[in-house]
């Protein structure tokens, strides 16, 4: 998952701000030791609350997807496609940031570890001041 925690995102937005000869650069800003989004959804019912889930292999929930937008279209619409093979390879892609290009040109280094940071979201969450 490509996350970051909000100070280190805003400190390199600064220093991509103050450091000359980047303009035009295309920099990833991630956190370093990203958890995947299965080891997330386990730290998430581990620390904020529990709840049922299911998990779908990626044939199975490719398969259901284009089983929706077959019948949406054989349907005429009547069920919307809100869930069609396109959407699918959007969610599924399994694309890899890396911060290498932003420690490089910026010499940046997260000022929040991603635990920290992970432990102060799921603490946010915990009290209702934060929650997605």
């Amino acid at each position: 998952m490509p996350l970051s925690y909000v100070d280190n995102c805003a400190d390199a937005i600064v220093r991509a701000g103050i450091t000359p000869g980047i303009d035009g650069q295309i920099i990833n800003v991630v956190d370093d030791d990203l958890p995947t989004s299965r080891e997330f959804l386990r730290m998430y019912k581990k620390y904020v609350r529990h709840f049922h889930s299911v998990y779908l292999p990626q044939p199975i929930s490719y398969m259901l997807c284009a089983l929706w937008e077959n019948y949406s279209n054989w349907s005429k619409g009547q069920l919307p496609p809100a869930y069609n093979r396109r959407i699918w390879y959007a969610y599924w892609k399994h694309g890899r940031f890396s911060n290498a290009k932003l420690k490089q040109l910026l010499q940046w280094s997260p000022l929040v570890t991603t635990a920290e940071g992970l432990n102060r979201y799921f603490q946010s969450c915990r009290e209702k001041t934060l929650c997605a």
